[in-house]
């Protein structure tokens, strides 16, 4: 047995903005203006209940999941939801960092998802130096009484057909250099951790912008 002083950590990495840009126009098939003007209208409605003093009542943006026919499970039979933190740009997201505590409100927010029956998860990141860097997620479910930890994602979702066979998710060669810059790590995170959930699922998947 190797001990444990002499495993060499894993080397962290950061991601620039125009990594994240390159990644988003390989996995959006399109960037029309009436989603710019929605990413627009979200980082107004962000920057409005800042100046307000209730900026860290709105929630992380995030994905509705429901459960497919293709399988074992029914159309509907289980929903999650999960918001992803934003990655910020040349910031290092080391795999062995403290994983952030999900701010109050979207404790409040997902409480109200655990009362209807929906499972909601916090999404943490950490980055793998790889080429091009590697983004892995760990998630905590919140909106529970009980205290949980974190998790690997989306591993340890359950209640959705698994996929049979891999996807290539990054097929596509959209312009993504009309992205906002403002708006790019947050569609980034949106976007890795949606990517990372249907690479092992099958599902019905629904953007979910910021809530308050």
């Amino acid at each position: 047995m190797i001990p444990e002083e002499s495993i060499a950590p894993r080397p962290a990495a950061s991601l620039t903005l125009d990594d994240m840009r390159s990644y988003l126009s390989r996995v959006l098939s399109s960037v029309n203006t009436n989603k710019i003007n929605g990413i627009l209208a979200e980082i107004d409605f962000r920057a409005y209940v800042s100046e307000l003093g209730f900026g860290n009542r709105v929630s992380e943006g995030g994905w509705i999941v429901r459960s497919d026919a293709r399988g074992d499970f029914r159309f509907g039979q289980n929903t999650i939801v999960f918001f992803p933190e934003t990655i910020q740009p040349n910031t290092i997201y080391a795999p062995d960092r403290e994983l952030p505590e999900p701010r109050l409100g979207l404790h409040t927010i997902c409480a109200t998802f655990h009362q209807i029956g929906i499972r909601s998860y916090f999404c943490a990141a950490t980055i793998l130096r790889s080429k091009p860097p590697r983004v892995n997620w760990q998630a905590i479910e919140l909106g529970r009484p009980d205290i949980q930890n974190y998790e690997q994602f989306p591993d340890c979702i359950s209640g959705f057909n698994k996929r049979s066979r891999p996807y290539n998710f990054e097929k596509y060669k959209t312009d993504a250099s009309v992205l906002p810059s403002a708006a790019i790590p947050v569609q980034y995170s949106k976007e890795a951790a949606h990517i990372a959930f249907r690479t092992m699922f099958l599902a019905e998947v629904s953007d979910v912008d910021g809530l308050l």
